[in-house]
């Protein structure tokens, strides 16, 4: 369940080293599970933040990046939102 006037976007990455995240909206924030061979830096969650901003409007882009080993997930591959504030 989505917190009242939030919003929650799971997308699939092109970029080459993100492989999927989700955007929780009520504090601008996105969680991102990494393809093997890449670490979690400054620098890469720069380049994430510059990569979505230029296709998302200016409130909805996150300001923060957290990096997850995964994202909480269902038996049918459904992300579990309530499970997410545990890691945020």
């Amino acid at each position: 369940m989505t917190a009242p006037g939030a919003s929650s976007t799971p997308t699939q990455s092109t970029t080459p080293s993100w492989r999927d995240g989700l955007a929780v909206y009520t504090q601008p924030r996105v969680l991102i599970v990494l393809r093997p061979g890449f670490a979690p830096s400054n620098a890469l969650a720069r380049e994430i933040q510059e990569f979505v901003k230029v296709q998302l409007a200016a409130h909805e882009y996150p300001r923060f990046v957290q990096f997850a080993e995964s994202l909480p997930m269902t038996a049918t591959g459904k992300v579990l939102r309530r499970e997410l504030r545990a890691l945020g």
